[in-house]
This record gives structure tokens, C-alpha cells and sequence, in this order.
């Protein structure tokens, strides 16, 4: 949301604004950002949200809400994250964005991890059907990245769909004629 402050020119908007600014440059400033922030939350945040006249006063508000760095909180998500697990049935794309948005929510309250602790993390929580593929991809490394990790399970998804479509690659071949075909009829002419 902040990105789209800086990007309309009124992020100055969060903060306290120039005494020397005119009042109908700081109103104007303040309506633009005000709309901004609005017009990207939902109907359950816009009600928490209603008594705010300000954008500088929603924001605060949006933290206070959102982004508490209280132990309980911190406590909370990193209960969340380490018994997170994927239920069967469910796409790895959504799994994956699912653990990003855990690992997003405590990176806003500064909790920090190492790469290869999440990357570690994303393989423990998946079911046990991907025990073998779990294997395959933890030993012979020199490295482990969580990027790595996410670009082989959508690499894993995108093929298991493809053969529950039926398209694993059969079938698919180029009939033409040849020029050397095309030569010997010309030539028995």
C-alpha cells in the first residue's frame, strides 16, 4: 500500500507535514492519499477503519491493527509458521503462497530467518507423499535456497497437471513431405 503512496506522489501524507506547506496543498495531499488507502482495503478492514479522517490517522490505525510487534503476536505467527503443514488436495501454488504470506507477516514485525531455515521449513510441512521428492532434493546439495525449493515445486505441480490432462508429450510430431519425395516424383517424370 505504501508503494502506491510513493507512486501517486502523496506518501508525505503518513507523515507530518510541513509548517510551511499551504492548508490546500496539505488537504489536497492528505484527500489523495486518504483515497488511495481506502480504495485498496476491504469491506471488513473499511469498518474497522470508518472513525479515521485521515490517511496518516487510517495508517496508524491499519498498525495498530495489523502489524502489533507484541511478543503474543510474534509468539503467534511463529506458532503458525512452525506447524504449518499442507492438508491433500491442495496446489502447491497455493501452499507455497500461503507459507510466503506467514513468513511475510513476521518479516513485517522484524523477525528474520535464515534463507535455508525457510527453505527447510517449506519441505517439513509438506505431506508425506512428497517423501521421496523431499529426499531427492535435500541430499547431494552443496546449498539449499528456498527459492530453489518453490522454482522445483511448481516445476513438480505444472508436470503433475500436465498428465492429469493427458499431455505428457505423446503424439506430438510434425507430418510433411519431403524434398527428397518431392525430387524422385519430379523425377520419373
Amino acid at each position: 500500500m505504501r508503494a502506491l503512496l510513493i507512486q501517486h506522489g502523496c506518501e508525505a501524507a503518513l507523515e507530518v507535514l510541513p509548517a510551511d506547506m499551504k492548508a490546500q496543498a496539505k488537504a489536497e495531499l492528505n484527500k489523495k492519499a486518504y483515497s488511495a488507502v481506502i480504495l485498496c482495503l476491504g469491506n471488513k478492514v473499511l469498518r474497522k477503519v470508518t472513525g479515521e479522517t485521515t490517511a496518516a490517522g487510517v495508517w496508524s490505525k491499519l498498525e495498530t491493527l495489523y502489524m502489533t510487534k507484541s511478543l503474543v503476536n510474534k509468539l503467534y505467527l511463529k506458532k503458525k509458521l512452525y506447524t504449518f503443514y499442507m492438508p491433500a488436495g491442495r496446489k502447491i501454488s497455493e501452499h507455497i503462497d500461503e507459507f510466503n504470506k506467514i513468513v511475510l507477516d513476521l518479516v513485517n514485525i522484524e523477525v528474520k530467518f535464515e534463507d535455508e531455515d525457510l527453505a527447510l521449513l517449506l519441505l517439513t510441512c509438506l505431506p508425506a507423499s512428497y517423501e521421496h521428492f523431499v529426499d531427492t532434493l535435500l541430499y547431494g546439495r552443496k546449498a539449499l535456497t528456498l527459492e530453489d525449493v518453490m522454482a522445483t515445486l511448481n516445476s513438480k505441480e505444472i508436470k503433475e497437471r500436465s498428465k492429469a490432462k493427458g499431455d505428457d508429450g505423446e503424439g506430438l510430431y510434425v507430418r510433411g513431405r519431403t524434398d527428397r519425395r518431392d525430387s524422385a516424383v519430379q523425377g520419373e517424370r
